[in-house]
């Protein structure tokens, strides 16, 4: 899991306890490490993206870190997504 998806789940808890639980559910997954040369990535992403897509910093940084790593993105919000060439999306269910 990419820590950007933890922080923005975290953003949205209500309440101590579903941060708890959240922080359960977290555990279960290994979590992905940022390199310096996604951030570089991501702000050419977000250059380039930003204004003709509507694709915000924290999803510019989660393709870079999955470009880097080859690995796809499992996302509901696959619009933002299918435009960084050379990453592979896809839906949960």
């Amino acid at each position: 899991m990419h820590p950007v998806s933890a922080a923005e789940l975290l953003k949205g808890s209500k309440s101590r306890a579903e941060l708890r639980a959240l922080d359960e559910l977290l555990d279960r997954f290994d979590r992905i490490r940022c390199q310096p040369q996604d951030f570089d990535h991501c702000v050419a992403l977000v250059r380039r993206f930003s204004l003709s897509h509507g694709v915000g910093w924290p999803d510019c940084l989660i393709a870079a870190t999955a470009i880097r790593l080859g690995l796809p993105i499992v996302t509901l919000n696959d619009k933002h997504f299918k435009v960084f060439k050379g990453l592979k999306v896809r839906r949960p269910y």
